[in-house]
């Protein structure tokens, strides 16, 4: 009833009694030669789903990697900045130091 039933579906609900002039046998193969490429072309949409569920996955890890990278770059600028404005205060403070001698 399943196999009928997903014939059914493949072919847009027409039914499969259009092979009763065929022998019982001939209708059993058509039958199964018909559920057999249903059951491929769902497999290849499930196919396709997957697949295109697993590079959407990869984007976001790409975009999520790329978004770590850039928050890494903007903490070593800013790292570098406060370091290079420490040192230009110890430098005016030395220079402060020296002319108060």
């Amino acid at each position: 009833d399943e196999l009928l039933d997903l014939i059914a579906e493949e072919t847009g609900g027409r039914s499969t009694k259009r092979f009763s002039h065929s022998s019982p046998s001939a209708l059993t193969a058509q039958r199964q030669e018909e559920a057999r490429k249903a059951a491929e072309r769902k497999a290849e949409e499930e196919r396709k789903q997957r697949e295109a569920r697993e590079a959407e996955v990869a984007r976001e890890r790409a975009e999520a990697e790329e978004a770590r990278k850039a928050a890494e770059r903007k903490a070593e600028q800013e790292r570098k900045q406060r370091e290079a404005e420490l040192e230009a205060e110890i430098a005016r403070e030395r220079a402060e130091a020296e002319k108060a001698r």
